[in-house]
């Protein structure tokens, strides 16, 4: 038993690992977080622009709906999906209009694989929702 003990073979390997997940872990994160924070960013990037353009329009027209949807899978999101209370409706000055865009998080996966080395948690929801409210601006 003493033996077994003092042997100190494969201790070499074992700091290895040790140290190769710990790099690997401080090499992806950032990684990981910066994509989480760009999808999150883009989403909410159209989310504005889509608030000024229902703003002058007086709600959202289904042309807007499938530009926003467009420009968002052209970004690489997969499942997009536009909800407004104005949808095809025309809303007058004062009155409110609310968007909500709801995308598939496309960086889910990986996300996971790095948090899942610290025991972290990973995302709560495979979708990202942006909510937004401005009011009309519209004139008939």
């Amino acid at each position: 038993m003493r033996n077994f003990l003092r042997n100190e073979r494969g201790v070499t390997t074992i700091e290895f690992l040790i140290a190769a997940s710990l790099f690997m872990f401080f090499m992806m994160f950032p990684v990981a977080m910066s994509l989480e924070l760009f999808s999150a960013h883009t989403v909410q990037r159209e989310l504005d622009r889509a608030l000024q353009i229902a703003s002058v329009q007086g709600g959202v027209s289904s042309e807007l709906a499938d530009e926003i949807e467009d420009r968002l899978r052209a970004k690489g999101f997969e499942e997009v999906e536009v909800n407004s209370n104005a949808l095809d409706t025309v809303v007058l000055k004062g009155e409110e209009i609310d968007i909500t865009l709801s995308v598939k998080r496309k960086t889910a996966s990986f996300h996971d694989g790095v948090m899942s080395l610290i025991g972290g948690r990973g995302v709560e929801s495979e979708q990202i929702v942006q909510t937004g409210t401005i009011l009309s601006e519209y004139l008939p």
